[in-house]
């Protein structure tokens, strides 16, 4: 993992270039994919905690009561 405070940035992974996926099989590319997918995987870091659907889902009800008289208060319609 590298960090650029200056930009605010945060690389997470980091990929090589390889063979190109490019295929016509849908099992074959749902397999690569998951074989790519166990390549990348990574624990989570002790003590990490995520944000949940409920929690985020939420948001748009205080969003809501923050602009009760729009019609859509993300796309700013009022």
């Amino acid at each position: 993992m590298r960090t650029d405070r200056s930009r605010g940035a945060l690389l997470l992974e980091r990929l090589a270039p390889g063979t190109p996926l490019i295929v016509d099989d849908g099992e074959q590319a749902t397999q690569a994919a998951a074989q790519l997918m166990q390549q990348l995987w990574r624990a989570d870091p002790e003590g990490a905690s995520y944000p949940t659907v409920e929690g985020w889902g939420k948001g748009f009800q205080r969003l809501g009561a923050a602009f009760p008289d729009a019609e859509d208060p993300i796309l700013g319609r009022i």
